[in-house]
């Protein structure tokens, strides 16, 4: 989780569906696919086949390497990484990035 218990107060100015990206990418939501099981869909970024889509998008998805040019520590479970990579990256970018290329579902 990103957040660190921090609250997140977003500009009233930004996209509704932006801020539902964000607020779901910094709590951590698995998306539809992971929660029922079904067989991984490709990203609709990238067309990558992955078991764990956000933590691709976050993480590998061509798309989104904007995100990881930030200094972020790398851990061993890549969960722990992803979340680095989240709390690294200013509010700006990271909804500039989820307005381009919007996160899993």
């Amino acid at each position: 989780m990103v957040t660190r218990f921090e609250p997140f107060f977003p500009p009233s100015t930004m996209d509704p569906r932006t801020i539902t990206s964000l607020h779901r990418l910094r709590l951590g939501y698995l998306g539809t696919t992971q929660m029922t099981n079904e067989a991984a869909n490709p990203c609709e970024h990238c067309l990558e086949m992955e078991e764990s889509q956000p933590l691709h998008y976050v993480l590998h998805c061509p798309s989104t390497a904007r995100l990881r040019l930030y200094r972020h520590t790398t851990y061993p479970r890549e969960v722990e990484t992803a979340a680095s990579v989240l709390g690294a990256v200013p509010l700006n970018v990271l909804a500039e990035v989820v307005a381009s290329y919007p996160p899993p579902r």
